[in-house]
């Protein structure tokens, strides 16, 4: 089910403006995913998650030149993620998405 959930991520994550429940109750319409912290990604409305993920991992593909996607791959890296955010709320989400993008 992630994994084909990581694809409509990455089909709809260029143009999709996602925010925090704080950014939520501020009326603000972009989101910085530099200070995002792990606890607040996990608290995104799905549809909203997956578009951080795939932002994340079609902007990283983008800097390699990479077209290819291996949903395997990337909704194993997808699932790790969750886990460890799970597991380290306070975390910064993009830190364990380079921990996971190898």
């Amino acid at each position: 089910m992630l994994k084909s959930t990581m694809l409509t991520g990455l089909l709809v994550a260029a143009p999709t403006l996602v925010n925090t429940a704080d950014a939520v109750a501020q009326d603000v319409d972009k989101l910085d995913l530099g200070a995002l912290t792990c606890k607040e990604m996990m608290r995104l409305p799905d549809r909203d998650r997956e578009a951080v993920m795939g932002f994340y991992f079609g902007y990283n593909a983008a800097k390699g030149d990479n077209v290819v996607l291996n949903l395997a791959v990337a909704g194993d890296a997808a699932d790790k993620v969750i886990d460890d955010c799970l597991s380290n709320p306070t975390e910064k989400a993009m830190s364990v998405f380079d921990a996971h993008n190898k």
